[in-house]
């Protein structure tokens, strides 16, 4: 009674208070034991029993079992054989239970042949675990055998079955299975609904769900987790509402695991006020997990990986939640994606403290110091892995590829090769975009077919960008030929690929071509096709094209579509058209847009047409867009990677894309800069000579540099300054001038 109760001290007591305990009494103490999951203590009192029986050994085997010490549970199996106790139905059980566990399919063929050897298959239970067994076990057509034996066929034989189908991957046969089946449980349902999830078949396990809840099936929680991650991989919001509204209806939202799954599916859709607002409701109830601030971390670094940084802060801050490995992976993801080298630092050491060495976070850490130019840091980070795996490879590779070591990104391919590390489809697109020659990309090409990897879908537009990049049209189209079930992104890479060699009227007839094939074209395809147009001058179908991707595609055009049409309405001289086009964009024109049309003013002499276009181009360090100033200037105009820092700050993520210099060496700052500055005076000077355009006045903001900084690059400017500036002896107030705190306010006149 004691231990049925859970109060193990009451039940030692009442065994001690028994002069002569029999092997009955003893058996209670140790299933007190295995209930209240104390297996030490069950396992001493176990060793201590004078004798035992069946009964005795069921318990302590099961206790295992069910805790998951398989390799406990066998041991103890093979000992009861040893002592000469005959297992019984209930010992098969709890073996065929542990070895489902253990995964071992050799183990589940022994212990199969010792229930048919000891007479216990003809047990229905017994005949039904089996062929969860060999399902769990990968055992796929032994586990369909043991399900066609069954004389009969009931609801849990038949989940089974379809478990063993959809937990192996065979999804065409799960698929049938369920179809056939007379009877569903809620488990079955859970079985094909994380068959179609697994296989990326999001919305027909939506559907599944919908038509489930339509049965009168109530759903588990595991059913609501499977909906709610099939949701926010497919990015069905409504799907995943809707799913909430049936959890809470079932009185799961309030579980753990469950709030977890919304916290993850609000996040993935972008919601953040609603996952915060969840995760907030947690933390009053003081409920939030590891888990719940990993998905938070995770949904705040889609939206500024600032957030993530802070939030991992805050969790440290906070005490109750130890970080884990997924944490520290979310955090240095957030690192790499902001190019924050400092933070990154920072959470390394504190893994380190509080961690033990972890490939995952070792393979997390290499690419956070690829992305943050440390491409030594990587490597020695790299080195330091006991056994690097193929994704520790790939990572050192990738960042070696993303920071222009294309040799050395090769090399560590060919390191792979020979200590016979089989590289991934992911390893071999990092590897493709390394290539700077046409023989390396063809020897790369060479080692893809040989692993298989021809097919796959990323690993073919690679190829084709490649060959493209390279001039080898021929191969790209081959490439692209021998590649998988054609996708849009095969198919933008060979339209990219003509349109960068400058063959634009291919491009465009691969274009109709996906569109014949049935491809949905996207973003990136109508940006190609657009360009390819414009090169060709058919502005006619650069229209047509601009005008179809709404009514015929259903893709809004970004600004990078209005960019190109006003490119080439603004070379073929209908400015107009192109000046009434940009005030017509739904968003504030960029710089792209603005340069080309001022270049195509400048090339018609449409002066005032190219003054409001330069007016547009001064920078408002308050705004994301251009902002017009007061009127009387002339054409200005700045280089990208000058209006980048200016608008953005020097050490912006954007102003390392563009200007592509290292931050952390300031030599190499001041003469970047620098050199941008002068190569620009030279050019305004050469202008202004054969120009009787009058003189134009631009004052701008440079953030995020100090003083000291600016006085050592300024410096270096003043004699290219002072002698621009003796050409122009009518104005006043030229050259620059310092204000207080840290920004420099800076005035250059041309």
């Amino acid at each position: 009674m004691y231990g049925k109760c859970g109060s193990i001290e009451d039940a030692r007591a009442a065994f001690a208070a028994i002069a002569s305990p029999n092997i009955y009494s003893w058996t209670i103490l140790v299933a007190a034991h295995v209930q209240a999951s104390d297996l030490c203590d069950a396992r001493a009192v176990f060793d201590a029993m004078p004798s035992r029986d069946v009964v005795a050994w069921n318990s302590i085997i099961g206790g295992y079992a069910r805790r998951g010490h398989c390799g406990e549970a066998i041991d103890l199996f093979c000992r009861m054989d040893l002592d000469g106790v005959r297992a019984d139905a209930v010992t098969f059980l709890a073996m065929l239970d542990a070895c489902a566990r253990q995964g071992c399919l050799e183990l589940a063929r022994e212990i199969h042949a010792i229930v048919i050897e000891e007479r216990c298959g003809s047990d229905s239970k017994i005949r039904n675990s089996i062929v969860n067994m060999y399902g769990k076990c990968g055992g796929v057509e032994e586990a369909r055998r043991a399900f066609d034996s069954l004389e009969e066929k009931t609801v849990i034989g038949w989940t089974a079955v379809l478990t063993a189908y959809a937990q192996n991957g065979h999804l065409a046969e799960a698929r049938e299975t369920f179809a056939a089946m007379p009877e569903r449980n809620v488990v079955s349902w859970n079985a094909i609904l994380s068959a179609n999830a697994q296989q990326g078949n999001h919305r027909e396990a939506l559907e599944l769900f919908f038509g489930m809840n339509s049965e009168g099936i109530r759903a588990s929680a595991i059913t609501i987790i499977c909906v709610l991650d099939a949701a926010a991989s497919a990015g069905d919001l409504d799907a995943g509402i809707g799913a909430h509204a049936i959890a809470i209806e079932a009185g799961l939202a309030g579980e753990m695991i469950v709030a977890n799954a919304l916290l993850h599916l609000y996040g993935e859709c972008g919601e953040l006020a609603a996952a915060e607002a969840m995760f907030a409701a947690l933390g009053d109830r003081h409920r939030r997990n590891t888990m719940s601030w990993n998905v938070m971390i995770s949904a705040r670094a889609r939206v500024d990986p600032a957030m993530a940084l802070e939030t991992f802060w805050a969790m440290n801050l906070e005490g109750s939640q130890r970080p884990n490995v997924v944490t520290f992976v979310s955090v240095m993801d957030a690192c790499a994606n902001s190019s924050n080298l400092a933070q990154g630092k920072l959470a390394q050491a504190h893994s380190a403290a509080l961690l033990p060495p972890s490939i995952i976070l070792a393979t997390a850490v290499v690419t956070m110091y690829g992305r943050c130019g440390r491409i030594d840091t990587a490597r020695e980070v790299f080195d330091g892995i006991s056994l690097p795996d193929v994704i520790a490879w790939s990572a050192m590779l990738t960042a070696y590829s993303q920071s222009g070591h294309g040799k050395e990104a090769l090399a560590v391919l060919a390191g792979m090769d020979v200590l016979g590390l089989k590289p991934s489809a992911v390893t071999y697109v990092s590897a493709v975009d390394a290539c700077v020659s046409l023989e390396s990309i063809r020897t790369v090409h060479d080692g893809i077919v040989d692993a298989g990897f021809q097919s796959n879908g990323a690993v073919a537009s690679a190829l084709v960008h490649a060959y493209g990049r390279s001039g080898a049209l021929p191969d790209a189209a081959e490439a692209f030929r021998t590649g998988p079930l054609r996708d849009a992104a095969l198919w933008n890479a060979l339209i990219a690929a003509f349109a960068r060699n400058e063959l634009p009227g291919f491009g465009v007839a691969v274009f109709r071509e996906m569109v014949a094939d049935g491809v949905a074209p996207n973003e990136i395809t109508f940006v190609s096709v657009l360009c390819c147009c414009g090169h060709a001058g058919l502005l006619e179908d650069v229209w047509s094209c601009f005008v179809g991707m709404i009514g015929d595609h259903g893709v809004v055009p970004g600004v990078d579509h209005y960019a190109c049409v006003v490119d080439l309405l603004g070379r073929a001289g209908r400015l107009a058209e192109a000046e009434d086009l940009m005030a017509s964009m739904p968003f504030e024109p960029d710089f792209a847009a603005w340069t080309s049309f001022l270049d195509s003013c400048k090339s018609a002499g449409a002066r005032t047409r190219s003054f409001a276009a330069a007016n547009a181009l001064v920078v408002d360090p308050s705004s994301s867009g251009p902002e017009r100033p007061s009127t009387g200037l002339s054409a200005i105009r700045i280089p990208q990677c000058v209006q980048v820092v200016l608008r953005h700050g020097l050490e912006s993520d954007l102003a390392k894309k563009v200007c592509r210099w290292d931050l952390q060496e300031a030599v190499t700052k001041q003469d970047v800069l620098y050199y941008i500055l002068k190569v620009e005076m030279a050019e305004r000077s050469k202008a202004a000579d054969s120009s009787s355009a009058p003189l134009a006045r631009a004052w701008v903001q440079i953030p995020l540099l100090t003083k000291s900084f600016f006085s050592s690059v300024f410096t270096k400017m003043v004699e290219p300054m002072c002698e621009f500036q003796s050409r122009h002896r009518d104005g006043s107030d030229r050259g620059a001038r310092f204000s207080g705190g840290d920004r420099i306010d800076v005035m250059i006149e041309f």
